[in-house]
């Protein structure tokens, strides 16, 4: 509710100070998008947690060996916090938006219960969410257009009705 406040006042300060309008459509799209990358941060953190923890069993200074997990079945465990949180941002990327390419490897059953709850709120948000967006975006000015060809239908009845000479007409 506040970034959409946000993002209204950045709006507002683009229509005064710049030539450029934003329309609302484009505010509404901005905001899926935004939405969509927060979820996939918020997913891509958990996804990280649950393979770390999993992945470390040191009990009191005893090393166990490693149940396998998402960051040693694709060998991230040498790699930095920061690869490791691209590489799950990546993975929640694909899942959230259910393109699904599967180069991240899901080994244990928190991690797959994440991946399908991932999916399921992807498909609600991202083909359900987007499309609807769109598919407003696309009648409004579907609308638009008829609105525009009765006026111009109108104004040509009126013309010939009026007997408004041809050169006049047809400008």
């Amino acid at each position: 509710v506040r970034f959409g406040k946000y993002l209204e006042g950045l709006v507002e300060i683009m229509n005064t100070r710049t030539r450029y309008a934003i329309t609302t459509a484009t505010l509404r799209v901005c905001q899926i998008f935004m939405i969509i990358l927060f979820l996939c941060h918020w997913f891509s953190c958990i996804f990280h947690l649950i393979g770390s923890r999993e992945e470390s069993t040191d009990i009191m200074g005893i090393n166990e060996e490693l149940h396998d997990t998402w960051i040693i079945a694709d060998e991230m465990q040498e790699e930095s916090m920061g690869r490791r949180y691209l590489r799950s941002f990546y993975w929640s990327l694909y899942t959230i938006t259910t393109i699904g390419y599967g180069s991240v490897p899901i080994v244990t059953i928190n991690e797959r219960v994440l991946a399908m709850v991932a999916m399921a709120v992807g498909a609600v948000i991202c083909d359900a969410g987007l499309t609807a967006v769109l598919a407003s975006i696309v009648g409004k000015k579907d609308s638009q257009a008829g609105t525009n060809n009765r006026r111009i239908q109108c104004s040509k009845l009126f013309m010939t009705t009026n007997n408004v000479e041809e050169h006049l007409q047809a400008r």
